[in-house]
C-alpha cells in the first residue's frame, strides 16, 4: 500500500460519506471556507493553519450531522465551532478532543501501527524535538484540535497546529461568526 495515496483515498471517502443532495452544497462550503481562510491569513497547513483536506473533514462532518441545511447554517455551525472550541481547559491542560468522521474496522492487526491515535502523535512530535527542547516545548507534543481522516490509514490532518495557530484560527474564527 502506498501512503502517497491516502489523500487520494480520502477525498473519495468523504464523497461517499456524503449524499447525493449535499454534494453541491460540501463543494460550496469548502470553496467558501478555503477562500475565506485564505483571505484571512489562516490558510496553510506547512505553518500550522488549516489546510484543504482539514476544510473538507470540517464541512463533511457538519454536512452528515445536518442534512439538507442551508449553506448559511451550516457556516454557522463551523464557524460557532471554532469560536467555542477550548483549546486549553482551566486546569491547563490542552483539549484534544479529535475529529472523527468514522472510526476504520478494517485490519484490525496493522491498525494499530498505521491509523492515527494519540500516544502515537505524542511519540512522533517527541522524535523530532531533540531532547533538550522537550521541556522548554512540552505544550506542543501533544496535537491540538486534531482532525482525523478517514479511510485507511487514518491520519491527522492538522499535525502541525500549535496552540499560537490554534488561538489564532479561533479568534478569526470569532470574527467570522459575527458575519454569519
Amino acid at each position: 500500500m502506498l501512503l502517497a495515496l491516502s489523500g487520494y483515498r480520502t477525498n473519495l471517502r468523504i464523497l461517499e460519506l456524503i449524499n447525493e443532495k449535499d454534494k453541491k452544497n460540501f463543494q460550496l462550503i469548502v470553496l467558501i471556507l478555503k477562500v475565506w481562510a485564505k483571505n484571512n491569513f489562516i490558510y496553510g497547513n506547512t505553518f500550522g493553519f488549516l489546510s484543504g483536506s482539514s476544510i473538507s473533514i470540517l464541512a463533511c462532518r457538519f454536512i452528515m450531522s445536518s442534512p439538507n441545511t442551508t449553506i448559511i447554517n451550516l457556516l454557522g455551525k463551523i464557524f460557532e465551532y471554532f469560536s467555542n472550541k477550548q483549546i486549553i481547559d482551566v486546569n491547563g491542560n490542552i483539549n484534544s478532543v479529535p475529529m472523527i468522521l468514522e472510526v476504520n474496522t478494517d485490519y484490525p492487526n496493522i491498525r494499530q501501527y498505521l491509523d492515527w491515535n494519540i500516544p502515537n502523535e505524542h511519540i512522533n512530535r517527541s522524535k523530532q524535538i531533540p531532547s533538550i527542547f522537550h521541556q522548554n516545548l512540552k505544550e506542543n507534543l501533544y496535537p491540538i484540535w486534531p482532525i482525523i481522516t478517514p479511510g485507511f490509514p487514518t491520519q491527522n490532518s492538522n499535525f502541525n497546529m500549535n496552540i499560537s495557530t490554534a488561538k489564532i484560527i479561533q479568534e478569526t474564527m470569532r470574527d467570522g461568526w459575527v458575519f454569519c
